[in-house]
């Protein structure tokens, strides 16, 4: 493998996880994967006294995600024209109290194939801020309200299976996909992965 400062190197087997930045490493193969990029947003509110000892979610999050699904009283919840207006940016509410005392507000979720992820810019929508604010005022009280920073992230997820994988020439692997699961789920995956890599 020759890297962009000239150095090489020669493995046996090669991992290759790049997350959503498929343009550069191996694009011919993501151009027609199972792929898609998330774009989300966040917040974080200025500090204040404490108030939130765990993580905090709501009615919206059991909407959002396809694990509430198998509960048996899914197909029973119903939808308002509000939620469905949040659930257009894929948003659902979560608190999270910092050590600071500042309060991590979230989140929105928008989606693009991976090969197109030039659709997607780095700016802010004031839009979603400001649905994920009007909807948190009513789950909880806060002392403060004020904004002190707003930031997109980004991750790519598989849109067909929990992750994306494809060997080249029985030497590289690509690994990619995971999800917004990656900091849970990739050490457990990563490990057995591996195993299986060199039991062949």
């Amino acid at each position: 493998m020759l890297t962009s400062h000239k150095q090489t190197f020669w493995a046996d087997k090669v991992i290759v996880a790049n997350g959503r930045d498929t343009q550069f490493l191996f694009p011919e193969h993501y151009h027609g994967a199972e792929l898609k990029i998330s774009k989300l947003q966040m917040l974080r509110l200025a500090p204040q006294k404490k108030l939130i000892k765990s993580n905090v979610l709501t009615g919206l999050t059991i909407r959002r995600y396809d694990s509430f699904k198998s509960c048996p009283s899914f197909s029973k919840i119903t939808t308002t024209a509000e939620q469905a207006a949040l659930q257009k940016h894929g948003i659902h509410i979560l608190f999270k109290q910092a050590d600071d005392g500042s309060i991590i507000l979230g989140d929105s979720h928008e989606y693009v194939p991976a090969h197109k992820q030039a659709d997607f810019g780095f700016e802010i929508s004031t839009e979603i801020n400001e649905l994920m604010l009007e909807e948190a005022k009513k789950v909880i009280q806060l002392e403060s309200w004020h904004v002190e920073s707003s930031w997109a992230g980004f991750y790519l997820q598989g849109t067909k299976s929990e992750v994306f994988t494809k060997e080249i020439d029985n030497v590289i692997h690509l690994i990619n996909g995971i999800g917004g699961k990656g900091m849970t789920t990739s050490p457990g995956f990563t490990q057995e992965y591996i195993q299986n890599l060199y039991q062949k």
